[in-house]
């Protein structure tokens, strides 16, 4: 995956090979164990637990024990704008771990 062929509006979904990784598609039944949200210029925005963050997306470009899937969105730029204005919005909300249980 190279940076000039995202996208604002893909989403990434991480499947990493790491015990924490696993544990999580376990639990949840699922092929992914997170996603992301690229925003454009270089940045993600994502939920942790320390919360709704905008990060760098190249810890996804170089993946070490990860592997990760690309989805594009198909929408107008009108509503894929309106997501990303909407996610940012999140930006430091708290992470919601009733969620994960």
């Amino acid at each position: 995956m190279k940076l000039e062929d995202l996208q604002p509006g893909d989403l990434i979904f991480d499947h990493s090979h790491d015990l924490f990784g696993l544990l999580i598609r376990k639990i949840t039944k699922s092929w992914a164990n997170h996603v992301a949200l690229y925003i454009g210029e270089g940045k993600v925005i994502e939920a942790n637990p320390g919360g709704i963050k905008i990060n760098s997306v190249n810890k996804y470009l170089f993946p070490i024990l990860r592997k990760v899937s690309i989805f594009r969105i198909k929408a107008s730029e009108k509503q894929l704008n309106h997501m990303i204005e909407n996610a940012k919005l999140m930006q430091d909300s708290k992470y919601d771990y009733f969620q994960i249980i």
